[in-house]
């Protein structure tokens, strides 16, 4: 697993990855569907951006890359991946 540090260390010129441009497109979608699915109790303990921050990290250290062909498979996917991450978070 890379250090957090490492995340997203790359030289300027390279271009982001597919994955990289999709959490950076659905970071606001992310912070709404955080704030309503997270429950009280979790969100007690921790903001819904420091979630969100945690969830784009568990996709990143992971290597989680959908090979899916549309942007509407690969946006599903990115949710059902943020729906079991806050159930691990529960």
């Amino acid at each position: 697993m890379k250090p957090a540090s490492d995340l997203g260390a790359r030289p300027p010129d390279e271009p982001a990855t597919p994955v990289e441009r999709l959490l950076a497109e659905m970071q606001a979608e992310l912070l709404r569907f955080v704030r309503h699915r997270a429950g009280a109790s979790v969100l007690r303990l921790e903001t819904a951006e420091d979630l969100v921050q945690g969830l784009c990290a568990h996709v990143l250290e992971r290597g989680l890359a959908p090979t899916l062909a549309d942007d509407r498979a690969r946006r599903a996917w990115l949710l059902r991946v943020a729906d079991n991450f806050l159930k691990d978070r529960r």
